[in-house]
């Protein structure tokens, strides 16, 4: 009797196993279905949804004809982002004990089109560097901790993500992959959120195109080699 209780217990947990494992691979499937939204200045566009956000993630793709390492020192040189970051009007590192070159905060204040008010997020930032292996990550995720004291003439993000990635497809080919999901709060609709996203990633990743072939990123990106490449 007892023998067959277990049976029929294993049963039901084995039963249950299944249907909780088709549950999350339909849930994860959904989630990586992206639809190409934008095809302009060889970029390509992706959205999709996100169960439990208002707002659309969006990825966009690229080829830059230059090594991954100086792709990788154009990410890395913080001061420059105003040139050719979307909307970027400011940038910087925040000073922390704990803060290293590869995990960090960064303070960007985005300059929103009238009638809204400008906007500034502070982003818990990380960087997964492997040069020698064709790979680099950098991942951003909003903080609500006012690391920066907020300002009257803003509106604080505390809904946003980023994600670059970095992957080297020969010595002097680069694919660039950067997605996005942000919420930019206030009265503005998911409408305008999903519209700048969009824009961010079309803008960017044309103009990181243009910058990344200055000279002075070829010096950066050896140097970039040099530190990072694992022995």
């Amino acid at each position: 009797m007892e023998a067959k209780v277990i049976i029929n217990r294993a049963r039901i947990l084995l039963l249950l196993s299944i249907i909780i494992l088709v549950f999350v691979q339909g849930t994860i499937l959904a989630q990586e279905e992206w639809e190409l939204v934008k095809d302009e200045n060889e970029v390509k566009i992706y959205a999709r949804k996100i169960k439990g956000f208002t707002v659309k993630a969006f990825k966009g793709t690229c080829i830059i004809d230059q090594p991954i390492e100086i792709v990788g020192a154009v990410l890395f040189d913080i001061p420059a982002y105003t040139k050719w970051f979307h909307k970027c009007r400011e940038i910087k590192k925040v000073p922390r004990d704990e803060s290293t070159d590869l995990d960090f905060i960064l303070y960007i204040i985005i300059d929103a089109p009238w009638p809204l008010w400008d906007r500034d997020i502070i982003y818990k930032t990380n960087v997964v560097l492997d040069i020698a292996s064709g790979k680099v990550k950098i991942t951003g995720l909003a903080l609500e901790e006012p690391f920066v004291p907020i300002k009257e003439d803003y509106v604080r993000i505390n809904d946003s993500e980023f994600h670059w990635v970095l992957e080297a497809i020969t010595i002097r080919k680069t694919k660039v992959t950067f997605s996005k999901r942000t919420d930019i709060a206030g009265s503005a609709v998911a409408y305008l959120s999903n519209l700048g996203s969009k824009m961010t990633i079309l803008d960017s990743l044309t103009n990181l195109r243009i910058i990344a072939a200055e000279p002075k990123y070829s010096v950066l990106g050896e140097k970039l080699r040099e530190t990072y490449t694992k022995e």
